[in-house]
């Protein structure tokens, strides 16, 4: 959500999942997290402050 308040209504995001050579497992764990808990609370978020004319 900082990144929505620093650059606007950009709908993309990228995450960095297995720098500093993190473990395989590590890296498919924290997709996992991302996938399950992380990316629906941001699509919420991004739905319910999304101005009227930023399109979905």
């Amino acid at each position: 959500m900082r990144f929505r308040e620093d650059f606007g209504d950009y709908q993309r995001q990228l995450f960095n999942v297995d720098g500093m050579g993190l473990p395989h497992e590590t890296a498919l764990a924290q997709i996992d997290l991302l996938r399950a808990e992380v990316v629906p609370e941001l699509r919420k978020e991004f739905a319910r402050l999304r101005p009227a004319h930023v399109p979905e």
